[in-house]
C-alpha cells in the first residue's frame, strides 16, 4: 500500500509547488513598476523628463498590457495633471508646454479649465498656449470661446491673423464669432472676401507696428 500511495503524495506535492509559482508570478506581475505607467497624465507630471510614452507629435503610446489600456484616466487624475503643472516651478514656458499637449487629451469638463490656464501662460512673446488649441477644430465649444476671448487681450499682429484663419475655415466651431471679431476691431466688413480681409489685416499690422 506504501507504493501504491507514495506516487499520489509526490503528485500532490508537484501540484502545490506549480500553484505557489503561478501566484508568486501574478503577484509579482501586477507589482511591476510598469503596470500602468503608461497613463496619459503623466505627460504633463514630468519635468525635465522625456517620457517614453510621448513622441514629438504629442501622441501617447502604450506601456501596459494590451487588456489595461481599454480604462481611461478618471477625471481626478486629469485634474491632479492640471495641479502638478500650476504648482511645479520650472521656466514658464515648459508649464505652458506640457498644460498645451495635456489639453487635447482633457476630457470636456476639464478642458475649459486647461484654457483659462493656458490664457494665463500665453503672452505676445509666446501666444502659442492659446493659438495652436484655439485652432483644432476638435475641442470642447465653451473651452474655445475662453481661448478666443484670449487671444482677444493679444496684439494685433497675433490675433488678426489667428482671428482670420478661423473666420476663413467654414469648419471651425467659432467661425461666425471669429468673422465678427474681425469686422470690429478692423472697422469693416468685408464679406466672404478672404483676399480683402487678408489686405485689411496686414495693413492694419503695419500701421500697429509703426506707432
Amino acid at each position: 500500500m506504501r507504493h501504491i500511495r507514495h506516487p499520489c503524495n509526490v503528485l500532490a506535492i508537484i501540484a502545490l509547488l506549480l500553484l505557489i509559482l503561478g501566484v508568486y508570478r501574478k503577484a509579482a506581475q501586477i507589482d511591476d513598476s510598469s503596470w500602468g505607467a503608461d497613463l496619459p497624465v503623466l505627460a504633463a507630471t514630468a519635468t525635465n523628463r522625456t517620457p517614453s510614452f510621448l513622441n514629438r507629435t504629442a501622441t501617447l503610446t502604450a506601456a501596459r498590457p494590451a487588456s489595461a489600456l481599454h480604462t481611461p484616466p478618471s477625471e481626478a487624475a486629469w485634474s491632479g495633471a492640471i495641479d502638478t503643472i500650476l504648482r511645479d516651478e520650472s521656466d514658464v514656458r515648459e508649464k505652458s508646454k506640457r498644460m498645451a499637449q495635456l489639453y487635447h487629451h482633457l476630457p470636456a469638463s476639464l478642458q475649459t479649465e486647461c484654457a483659462q490656464h493656458l490664457v494665463n501662460f500665453a503672452t505676445d512673446a509666446s501666444p502659442e498656449p492659446i493659438v495652436e488649441p484655439l485652432l483644432s477644430e476638435h475641442s470642447n465649444a465653451t473651452a474655445q470661446g475662453v481661448l478666443l476671448l484670449g487671444l482677444l487681450q493679444r496684439a494685433d499682429k497675433i490675433r488678426l491673423p489667428v482671428l482670420l484663419k478661423i473666420a476663413s475655415n467654414p469648419n471651425h466651431p467659432r467661425t461666425g464669432e471669429a468673422l465678427q471679431y474681425l469686422q470690429f476691431l478692423l472697422e469693416a466688413d468685408h464679406g466672404l472676401d478672404w483676399d480683402r480681409w487678408q489686405e485689411a489685416v496686414q495693413k492694419r499690422i503695419s500701421e500697429s507696428s509703426a506707432e
